[in-house]
């Protein structure tokens, strides 16, 4: 996957919906995506992966696509929203448990606001995390270097991808996460029985 005009979007989920468990109210809203405008390029596989917090609720259901889409970045947070409530997204707590969560991951180099904000966002202390908000997007998605949940996914359709601010590719970040933070996040039983592709 090579366009920079490319969406990578994550998606999550943890509890269920009108559509059913986790896993079928995100495939439930791609099928959304098209009515939206968005047109799916690439997707990964169903992952599954616990809350974070530890002990925060039940198991997410994880994955990411890849998107062409209109307009520009505040016009796509919009539509993501409206999917969002669409399936009983209600945003009250964080890191509650939630039917789905849309994140914006990354787009091609670009850096939003500006470089500046994401590097500061990026090396925000651990401490911090559960701490603070940004009051407005950040791309690359600040925690992206961090996530076994999406980086696992992502490097199924971008594994050449390479972070504008860290300098390093998806299969380069998620091989620098520790061994445990891996194993935490592994593809979902494939249809039929038995595990999907390794994550290893």
């Amino acid at each position: 996957m090579k366009s920079r005009d490319l969406w990578i979007i994550g998606l999550g989920g943890n509890t269920p919906s009108e559509a059913g468990d986790p896993a079928a109210t995100l495939e439930a809203a791609l099928g959304m995506f098209g009515e939206r405008g968005l047109r799916i390029v690439a997707r990964s596989q169903w992952w599954r992966s616990a809350a974070y917090p530890p002990g925060s609720g039940p198991d997410f259901a994880n994955g990411v696509a890849a998107v062409e889409a209109d307009g520009p970045l505040e016009a796509l947070l919009a539509i993501l929203h409206a999917i969002e409530a669409a399936w009983g997204r209600e945003r009250r707590e964080r890191y509650a448990p939630r039917p789905i969560d849309l994140d914006l991951i990354c787009r091609g180099a670009l850096t939003a606001p500006d470089a500046e904000t994401a590097r500061t966002w990026i090396s925000l202390p651990k401490d911090q995390w559960t701490k603070r908000t940004p009051e407005q997007a950040i791309l690359p998605h600040p925690r992206l270097q961090d996530r076994a949940f999406v980086l696992g996914p992502m490097r199924e359709i971008a594994p050449d991808w390479r972070h504008p601010i860290l300098g390093r590719t998806t299969e380069e970040m998620w091989r620098a996460l520790p061994a445990e933070e891996r194993a935490g996040a592994r593809p979902m039983a494939a249809p039929g029985g038995g595990d999907a592709s390794a994550a290893d």
